[in-house]
């Protein structure tokens, strides 16, 4: 499955001042990725990068209306979610 990411593409990033996250989140944003927010536990209403920092995905959602996730901490393998016409998530790696 193709993936792709356009300038309508609000991603949010899981786990973002992790070692990891915060390495694929720099990236991202030098390749120019709209990044409009980051997810990690306790870390809510800090920043990295520049990005807002929430503590949990559904509150990233609600303020910044993402519609696309980045999942880097997991396996150690950038992952993107992005919610179908339905509403349900759709994993790509």
């Amino acid at each position: 499955m193709s993936i792709y990411i356009d300038s309508g593409t609000r991603v949010v990033v899981q786990g973002i001042t992790g070692s990891e996250g915060g390495f694929h989140t720099r990236r991202m944003l030098e390749y120019g990725t709209n990044i409009v927010a980051g997810v990690t536990p306790g870390k809510g209403g800090a920043s990295f990068e520049g990005v807002p920092v929430y503590n949990t995905v559904e509150d990233a959602v609600k303020h910044q209306r993402a519609n696309a996730a980045s999942e880097s901490e997991i396996d150690r393998i950038n992952e993107f979610e992005m919610w179908g016409p339905e509403g349900r998530p759709q994993f790509v790696r």
